[in-house]
């Protein structure tokens, strides 16, 4: 398990907007939600960024292409490392699940097809995650464009 502590240099609202918009303010511990433990994010606006690594998978194809899209956009050399094990399947389901547990206890509805879908589409990461071929031309043809494939990496 991965357990970084992070103290950003934040202004009154300790948000990373603050961060942004008062570089001199003092170090002050960042209110990290619902007591877990803390995560990394890169952002271009806060420097170059050499790597992404995902210690657990995230729920879609879309959301890990947005994230470790934002390695390399100076044109240098960049990587993306997602750790994944089958543990994933059992922690994303259990996500699903009180996500709708948590709609029902404040008196919203129930929505089965919303979980469904969210599962389809985490079970497509996996797909890619564990795919045998080019992961490049599967994610152009996951996202339909098929014009710069590389027929097989």
């Amino acid at each position: 398990m991965l357990n970084i502590s992070l103290v950003p240099s934040c202004g009154a609202a300790g948000s990373p907007s603050a961060c942004a918009a008062s570089p001199t303010a003092g170090p002050r511990p960042w209110p990290w939600p619902h007591g877990g433990a803390p995560t990394i994010n890169g952002s271009v606006a806060l420097g170059d960024i050499r790597a992404v690594v995902h210690t657990q998978a995230p729920g879609a194809i879309e959301a890990y292409y947005q994230e470790v899209g934002r390695a390399g956009r100076d044109g240098d050399p960049a990587y993306g490392l997602l750790l994944s094990g089958t543990s994933d399947y059992g922690f994303r389901r259990r996500l699903l699940e009180l996500s709708v547990a948590e709609r029902e206890a404040s008196g919203g509805m129930s929505d089965e097809h919303l979980m469904d879908w969210q599962w389809k589409l985490f079970l497509e990461l996996m797909r890619y995650v564990e795919a045998g071929s080019c992961r490049h031309d599967y994610i152009l043809r996951y996202f339909g464009d098929e014009q710069e494939m590389l027929g097989g990496c």
